[in-house]
């Protein structure tokens, strides 16, 4: 798996693993670094910090984009706008291809406007964000065959790995009982067992995460369960159960 480009939202194969993907990979990685100049070119001119104000982002709805405030939306007029939809630039490739070459840099289509900031592309991002959509499915017709090939591969280790997820499921609970008993403020009770087993009791029971929440203040409940006497269900109520 690709921990990198989780950080991105893709979920897809290492590129190591097979030397086409690798190929298409390294255009990919070549394709967002062209995006970074017209990202520091786009902050220049609405003289916004890169990373902060103004924010490079990706979806599957729109591809790449810049998003910024929709307090700071009023300096976009600083860039000019081309006046067109998203949908319009998309059949206008090459006229946005001419207009990069004419120098008409201060160009922009808005895409949306929401309550996280406003979404806008310029021309050549635009091409960039395409130019990277096709290579990243290139990259997942690639890996399909790939994939069936790995799970075939891995099928009979299945009951390895289903005995390897109880173990970890136990071991996450278990440490997860040690850290909150040896962390804890207040001492925790190791419980001694009956050897007959027909008789339960809690002295003084708390709840681990009630107790350790600043300026609240909870009664500890005493509870027994014995078998010999009926006493085997009890319904505990209120914010410390």
């Amino acid at each position: 798996i690709d921990f990198e480009a989780l950080a991105r939202n893709e979920y897809c194969l290492r590129p190591d693993f097979d030397s086409e993907l690798q190929e298409i990979s390294n255009e990919k990685n070549g394709v967002l670094d062209a995006m970074e100049p017209e990202f520091r070119r786009v902050c220049s001119l609405l003289k916004l910090e890169a990373g902060k104000k103004c924010k490079l982002e990706r979806n599957s709805v729109y591809g790449h984009f810049f998003r910024i405030s929709r307090l700071d939306a009023l300096k976009l007029g600083q860039l000019g706008s081309k006046g067109k939809s998203r949908a319009a630039a998309d059949d206008d490739e090459e006229d946005e291809e001419t207009d990069n070459c004419s120098g008409n840099e201060k160009s922009y289509t808005e895409l949306a406007t929401l309550k996280s900031g406003v979404l806008f592309t310029t021309p050549k991002l635009s091409s960039l964000s395409r130019r990277y959509d096709a290579l990243s499915q290139d990259y997942l017709d690639k890996q399909a065959s790939l994939v069936v090939n790995l799970l075939s591969a891995s099928q009979p280790f299945r009951p390895v790995f289903t005995v390897l997820g109880t173990l970890f499921s136990m071991l996450d609970v278990l440490l997860s009982f040690g850290h909150v008993a040896g962390t804890s403020a207040r001492a925790f009770v190791r419980p001694r067992f009956r050897v007959d087993g027909d008789m339960m009791r809690f002295s003084g029971a708390r709840h681990a995460c009630v107790e350790v929440q600043p300026g609240v203040s909870f009664i500890e409940n005493d509870a027994i369960f014995d078998r010999n006497h009926g006493k085997i269900l009890q319904f505990i109520t209120g914010p410390n159960m």
